[in-house]
């Protein structure tokens, strides 16, 4: 009937693991999230990043742990019409030498871990991703919030900024 569970599973690592994005291509359904612990790869440090693709609603299948030195946060987890696809992040900073207490990390993946590029935007203070999509063109567009200047001048306590970058690095 409408609404019954099809199915359900139960994974992580050895730390604590939260499941922040959620994609599907291909038929295969892709969960990203946060973990303290370690899949079968070693930490990065503080809390790491981790993507995991699933045979749908069967089985885990794969998985793989990236992050900085630092806490970092998965926000959103995308794929374009070539099947390449882009983690954002919330990122901390002494692995890319940075300012600011909370940066904004962009992975482009071609194959499950294999990085194409990646790239970071800083400020002077808290900048994280909360909302991240694709435009027209192909282009992700992430937003999020401030606390200082990311790009530009301050307007009040908190601020809302918007980013695009091109599909192709």
């Amino acid at each position: 009937s409408k609404g019954e569970v099809v199915a359900d599973m139960v994974f992580g690592s050895t730390g604590i693991n939260i499941v922040t994005a959620i994609a599907v291509y291909d038929e295969q359904v892709y969960l990203g999230g946060t973990t303290t612990g370690m899949f079968e790869e070693a930490a990065d440090g503080g809390t790491d990043n981790w993507i995991s693709y699933i045979l749908p609603y069967k089985e885990q299948h794969e998985e793989f742990q990236f992050g900085s030195d630092e806490g970092d946060l998965l926000t959103g987890l995308h794929f374009d019409e070539q099947g390449v696809f882009y983690a954002v992040t919330n990122s901390g900073i002494s692995s890319f030498g940075l300012s600011g207490k909370s940066d904004i990390t962009i992975y482009s993946f071609e194959y499950f871990g294999s990085t194409l590029w990646q790239t970071t935007i800083s400020g002077n203070g808290n900048n994280p991703v909360l909302a991240s999509t694709f435009d027209s063109d192909g282009n992700l567009i992430v937003a999020g919030l401030t606390d200082n200047t990311i790009g530009t001048n301050r307007i009040g306590a908190l601020d809302s900024w918007v980013a695009a970058f091109d599909k192709d690095g």
